[in-house]
C-alpha cells in the first residue's frame, strides 16, 4: 500500500548553533522548527510520526487542516521521545497506541541526556505501559525493520540515542524515511558540511548521545536506502543512488521538488 506523508508544523526550540550542527558557532542561539509527520493513505486510519515540541495550539491547528482531531489519530510512532519530538503527547487519548522502541523508554528513564528528556513525558509513557492496549514496543535484535501497518515499517536508526527509530514509508515514488534527528539539517551535514574533506563525510550534530562513527555510519546508510528523507527540524529533501537531489518544495511527500541551492 502506497501512502502520502504530510509535514505538520509542531512548534520550535532554541538550540546553540554548535550542538545543532557540530562546531558550527559554538554558543549562538537558533531558534529551529519542529516537525510531526502525518502518514495518510485511502480507506487507512492515519498516523503520525512525533508529536512535537508541545505547541498544542500549532500541532491542532495542522491536524485540523487535515480535517483531523487528536482522537482521530489512532498511532503514534515516536522517533525517540526527546522533549521537542513527545512534547504534544499528553494532548491524545488513551484510544490512540503509542508505539516506539522499548530501548529508547529505558534510555530515557535512566538519565541519559537528561537535559533532553522531560519527566511528564516519560511518566506518561510510563503509565501506559500499565494500561492495557494503549503502548507499543518494538524489540530489535539486530537493524531489522519490522511491521507497523500497510505500507509502514520501523527499524533502529542506530544514531543520536540508543532508542532512536527511523520511520519507513512505502510512497509512489518511492521509500521515504522519517529520521527524526539522525539528520538535522541537511545542508550543513549533508550537502555542505563545513570543514570536511573526505568524499560524502557528513558533519555530526553536536547533541547526539551516540558516537560519531555511529552517526556517521547512520546517516550513510540511510543514503543508501532512501528515496526521500524527512527530518524533524529542516525541509524534506529528495535522494537518489546516495545523494541529496533536490529540496521538496511543498509540505508533502512525494511532490514537486526544487534544485539545490
Amino acid at each position: 500500500m502506497y501512502r502520502i506523508i504530510h509535514r505538520l508544523r509542531a512548534g520550535s526550540i532554541e538550540v546553540d548553533a554548535g550542538e545543532f550542527v557540530q562546531y558550527r558557532m559554538l554558543g549562538t542561539e537558533l531558534s529551529v522548527p519542529t516537525y510531526a509527520y502525518l502518514i495518510a493513505g485511502e480507506g487507512v486510519d492515519p498516523v503520525l510520526v512525533d508529536s512535537g515540541a508541545g505547541d498544542h495550539n500549532a500541532l491542532r491547528s495542522e491536524l485540523k487542516r487535515h480535517g483531523l482531531s487528536y482522537g482521530d489519530v489512532r498511532t503514534v510512532i515516536f522517533t525517540h521521545l526527546h522533549f521537542d519530538h513527545a512534547g504534544g503527547a499528553s494532548e491524545f487519548p488513551s484510544t490512540t497506541m503509542f508505539a516506539i522502541n522499548r530501548r529508547e523508554l529505558e534510555f530515557a528513564a535512566g538519565g541519559m541526556m537528561r537535559r533532553d528528556y522531560r519527566l511528564a513525558h516519560l511518566e506518561l509513557f510510563l503509565d501506559r505501559t500499565h494500561t492495557p492496549g494503549t503502548i507499543w514496543f518494538f524489540d530489535f535484535q539486530q537493524l531489522e525493520r519490522q511491521y507497523v501497518l500497510p505500507g509502514i515499517s520501523v527499524a533502529p536508526a542506530a544514531a543520536h540515542t540508543e532508542g532512536s527509530m527511523n520511520v519507513f514509508v512505502e510512497t509512489k515514488e518511492g521509500v521515504a524515511c522519517i529520521c527524526g534527528d539522525v539528520v538535522q539539517d541537511v545542508k550543513m551535514q549533508v550537502v555542505e558540511p563545513p570543514f570536511q574533506t573526505n568524499h560524502r563525510e557528513p558533519r555530526m550534530a553536536g547533541n547526539s548521545g551516540m558516537t560519531q562513527l555511529a552517526d556517521r555510519a547512520a546517516i550513510k546508510a540511510l543514503l543508501g536506502q532512501v528515496h526521500w528523507l524527512l527530518p524533524a527540524h529542516d525541509d524534506s529533501y529528495k535522494v537518489a543512488d546516495g545523494r541529496i537531489v533536490g529540496r521538496l518544495s511543498g509540505a508533502h511527500a512525494p511532490g514537486p521538488i526544487d534544485a539545490l541551492q
